[in-house]
């Protein structure tokens, strides 16, 4: 029998009172409960957690759903949510009304991101689904999770958040990952670009261009693909750049293929 089979599962509340609220229903179900003695913080909010031991929490997770689930945010990183995603959509106005400020994404994005980082590629996959429900938070979690992928060395979770991203608009690549772009390591750059080319947002562009003129012809060769994998037929360039521009940048990639 592993760890994971005996230790306590846990349900994560959004006040000491919800927790308890929350004892007080397994209780009358017959479920053992029991709240840790302190809460744990995510982006500075507290969140309490209650206790179930495994061979009760599928039943617990019914009760608590049956009771609307109000004081319920998820199970601890790396186990099924407590809720379904058309139940958490059902609960955010509520949510809203008991966490001030609106945090209920930024906690829920907190777990998210902690867990997809230490997951294997099924619960990676539920994680992303989360980060679907949460809107701009969800995309910005996921922005940050592709920086870790482009930093390491694994190629599935770096396709994963990518093509996430690429399911959705993006108005603009954020500032600390375009920075990888610049990244003193040549296979950072080189799995950014690659990164970008598999979300497909024509806004990746500008940026990739100018990867052709990268020292490193690995760079050069991923930035050249995620062009043709975005623009195809295209010539790739961003339709603001200066024609002038666009020539410097074309002979300057042709010297140094030559």
């Amino acid at each position: 029998m592993s760890d994971r089979d005996i230790r306590p599962r846990h349900i994560h509340c959004i006040s000491a009172a919800a927790a308890d609220r929350v004892i007080e229903i397994l209780g009358s179900a017959g479920i053992p409960a029991s709240r840790d003695p302190e809460p744990i913080v995510a982006d500075g909010v507290p969140l309490h957690a209650v206790a179930v031991p495994p061979a009760h929490f599928l039943r617990a997770r019914s009760v608590l759903l049956d009771e609307s689930a109000e004081i319920v945010v998820c199970g601890r990183w790396g186990e099924e949510p407590i809720l379904t995603a058309a139940e958490r959509r059902e609960a955010s106005s509520l949510f809203r009304e008991l966490v001030p400020g609106g945090v209920t994404g930024a906690k829920v994005r907190a777990s998210v991101e902690e867990f997809y980082l230490g997951a294997a590629a099924p619960e990676r996959r539920r994680a992303i689904e989360a980060l679907a429900l949460l809107g701009e938070e969800g995309r910005d979690a996921a922005f940050r999770l592709l920086g870790e992928a482009c930093r390491g060395n694994e190629a599935e979770p770096l396709w994963e958040l990518a093509g996430f991203l690429g399911r959705r608009p993006i108005p603009a690549w954020p500032e600390a990952f375009l920075e990888l772009l610049r990244d003193p390591e040549p296979q950072v750059r080189a799995r950014a670009a690659t990164a970008m080319g598999k979300a497909g947002d024509p806004s990746a562009l500008p940026h990739l261009v100018r990867l052709y003129l990268d020292p490193s012809p690995e760079v050069q060769a991923e930035a050249a693909d995620s062009v043709w994998r975005i623009a195809g037929e295209d010539d790739g360039f961003h339709p603001d750049l200066e024609p002038r521009e666009k020539t410097r940048i074309v002979e300057e990639w042709r010297k140094r293929l030559e």
